[in-house]
């Protein structure tokens, strides 16, 4: 084999090298796209899920405030109907 013949084949495996580098970044690049397109969609639900769960909160502690209100409620006429009973 020739000095041009292996320049030759050294040329092509640099071509080719080359060829696989850049569609690897390009296939790198589309997969970081679609990776930072789903992080957007994901933080957007994240942000919806967390403004339900206040509201979720905000109504579990409305209806705790209500119950405890009805409770002693219910205490007091306990209380009352025992008086009136003795």
């Amino acid at each position: 084999m020739t000095i041009d013949e292996r320049l030759e084949r050294l040329t092509e495996r640099h071509e080719a090298l080359t060829q696989s580098l850049e569609l690897f970044s390009h296939i790198q690049q589309e997969q970081a796209a679609r990776t930072d397109a789903r992080l957007d969609k994901t933080d957007a639900r994240l942000a919806k899920t967390d403004a339900r769960l206040d509201k979720l909160v905000g109504t579990v502690e409305r209806i705790t405030a209500v119950v405890e209100g009805i409770t002693a409620a219910v205490e007091s006429h306990e209380r009352r109907l025992d008086r009136l009973e003795h």
